[in-house]
């Protein structure tokens, strides 16, 4: 394969990615196609399409593994030709046009990869139905992969985000007045993030559930239950609108939880901060401080070749078992989860997960959101999230201001 092609239009300020970005991309999922023996990839995922082309149009990006791709694009044509510098953009109808188009081009695609998991049933019977002599192969691991690992133009943006976290955490304080919702106070801190961020979605993982922004809790409403997969307890407006923040109002005395993603563009980081109108308890206290010793054990180990599943079973037998601290520690009774930290990028809960049997070494430049919490039977949630970047040095911290519990 030529490293030195390029599959972008240069088009100087064309792109919302620049071009460089995308060429870069696509090279890197070529050379990994060649390695797993495969002719090409179908990628039809919006977050894919996104990363790999700079707009998510209904259509198919077809990547072979070596040449150039081709998008085919059934609406909008002229937006995707507008938003996105791939070179070959391709209006078209029907399946048919496109296995027509790639014949014409005499490529190879007995052998392609699709992502098994973000693939429904329907349209993998359309697939087999037009791809008639091709085999298929799940890729989706190695997407993931190749967008684990971050460029310095992802970095840049995920920097800038952990800069509106800061921006709009530093907002909290002046708002906890006693009488307003956790609705009320959701709204508001989304509002502001997302004129900053420039972006009000909140992009999780195919098929892996529903967010908005975050979720924000007063005293034990951290606890409710929650088909979330996370530790915090979501009680939500209500079952159609189980995120964001209840009707439940604030009183002197409670915890207030708020868990958060801060967007920039197309990128995420995922941060919590806990606060407390009043002087909180020593055992309160004294639960927090443990989270945070949590924390600085991961932190500390976030560096490329560090095997994830290693950094669980450490901090677990050497901070979470000595303190006795199992119980409730990653969420309240049912809602408890077995991970210490999840990637975060162009989604929410993407790859690395520091947890068991995720055994993959960490990379450099990596970022992973590291979230140990512990709920307070009646009381609440405590504990921090912060998202880092994998370095030689450790965990960078990109949302990083003050830890705390911050008392109003």
């Amino acid at each position: 394969m030529d490293n030195t092609a390029s599959y972008v239009q240069e088009i100087p300020g064309h792109s919302f990615i620049p071009e460089s970005e995308i060429d870069d991309r696509l090279h890197r999922l070529q050379a990994r196609m060649l390695e797993v023996a495969l002719h090409g990839a179908l990628i039809f995922e919006p977050v894919d399409l996104l990363y790999y082309t700079g707009t998510i149009p209904s259509g198919v990006l077809f990547v072979p593994s070596e040449g150039e791709p081709a998008l085919f694009v059934r609406r909008s044509f002229e937006r995707a030709r507008r938003e996105s510098p791939i070179k070959n953009i391709v209006p078209f109808t029907s399946f048919k046009e496109i296995l027509a188009a790639l014949q014409k081009r005499s490529l190879p695609f007995s052998m392609l990869g699709i992502d098994e998991f973000a693939t429904t049933l329907s349209y993998f019977k359309l697939l087999k139905k037009n791809f008639v002599n091709a085999r298929f192969a799940d890729i989706g691991h190695e997407l993931r992969r190749i967008r684990a690992v971050k460029s310095p133009y992802e970095i840049g943006k995920l920097k800038q985000a952990g800069e509106i976290s800061r921006t709009v955490t530093a907002l909290i304080p002046e708002l906890l007045v006693p009488g307003i919702s956790e609705w009320e106070l959701a709204l508001k801190l989304f509002h502001e993030t997302a004129m900053l961020g420039k972006n009000c979605l909140s992009r999780l993982a195919f098929n892996s559930g529903e967010c908005f922004m975050g979720t924000v809790c007063f005293g034990d409403s951290s606890n409710s239950p929650s088909a979330f997969d996370g530790p915090d307890g979501i009680p939500g407006k209500s079952p159609a609108c189980p995120c964001g923040g209840s009707d439940r109002t604030l009183k002197r005395g409670d915890l207030v939880f708020v868990d958060m993603l801060f967007p920039c563009d197309e990128y995420y980081v995922d941060k919590t901060r806990v606060f407390s109108l009043g002087q909180p308890d020593e055992s309160v206290q004294h639960a927090h401080r443990i989270c945070l010793d949590v924390q600085h054990a991961v932190r500390e180990r976030l560096k490329p070749g560090a095997i994830p599943s290693q950094i669980y079973e450490d901090v677990i037998e050497t901070i979470i078992k000595p303190n006795a601290f199992e119980t409730d520690f990653m969420g309240f009774g049912g809602n408890q989860v077995k991970f210490l930290g999840h990637g975060v990028g162009m989604v929410i809960n993407e790859g690395p997960v520091i947890a068991r049997k995720s055994d993959e070494p960490l990379e450099e430049n990596m970022v992973l959101a590291v979230e140990p919490k512990k709920a307070l039977v009646g009381i609440g949630m405590v504990g921090v999230e912060n998202t880092f970047q994998v370095t030689s040095g450790g965990g960078l911290n990109l949302t990083e201001d003050n830890d705390q519990i911050v008392v109003i």
